[in-house]
């Protein structure tokens, strides 16, 4: 977990050595909050997508910081999927991440503990709702 975090703190960051020593933390036993976010921003950060939503999913089975907030990045990287598809080039499986996020944002509203949450995950779920409106047109 150091040596993941002294990575993502060089100038310029080196995150592909801090998604290999996050990796190994986490193989080796690891499961405080600060893994998963270090990991997740590790990854997403270096556009692999898949691999932050990986992250995200063993944060939620590992029960660690608030669930709400990790069905919330999931559904960030889903949108990003999403573009990285193209909207024209590859629209059906654009739509299917649009529709993912819409199902994460769902989670993460009707987790979140305060009414403060619950309006963002709305305004976010709204904000879905309308590129998937405009990904049908």
């Amino acid at each position: 977990l150091a040596s993941g975090r002294f990575s993502l703190n060089l100038n310029p960051p080196n995150r592909d050595e801090a998604s290999k020593a996050f990796e190994q933390a986490y193989e080796q036993g690891q499961r405080k909050l600060l893994l998963f976010d270090l990991w997740f921003e590790a990854e997403y950060g270096r556009g692999s997508l898949e691999r932050a939503l990986d992250v995200a999913t063993k944060a939620l089975e590992s029960v660690v910081g608030e669930e709400w907030q990790w069905h919330e990045r999931r559904a960030h990287v889903h949108i990003a999927i999403a573009y990285r598809a193209g909207f024209k080039i590859a629209r059906d499986s654009a739509l299917r991440e649009i529709d993912f996020a819409i199902v994460e944002l769902r989670s993460a509203r009707e987790k979140s503990a305060s009414s403060i949450q619950q309006q963002q995950a709305t305004q976010l779920l709204d904000q879905a709702y309308r590129l998937r409106k405009q990904v049908v047109e």
